[in-house]
């Protein structure tokens, strides 16, 4: 999903891909760090994690992806 959305934000020359950029890198270092909490936790990390994800997703695509939204509308991209 990060690499097709990144892929869309350079073709239409997104100013803030950067920024974007590095919140999906650090997405993905955060999950990575996840995936350790739950191999040594087990079942008990998944309330954090849950916690953690959904807020992540309502932010970001309540907050940056509607940031870009308009240009690729701008743009024709469905």
């Amino acid at each position: 999903h990060f690499d097709r959305e990144e892929q869309l934000l350079e073709q239409h020359d997104y100013a803030d891909i950067v920024a974007h950029k590095a919140q999906h890198k650090q997405m993905i270092e955060q999950v990575e760090r996840f995936m350790d909490l739950y191999n040594e936790k087990g079942h008990d990390a998944l309330n954090e994690i849950s916690v953690f994800l959904s807020n992540w997703l309502i932010n970001h695509i309540n907050g940056t992806d509607k940031e870009y939204s308009e240009l690729l509308i701008e743009k024709g991209v469905k």
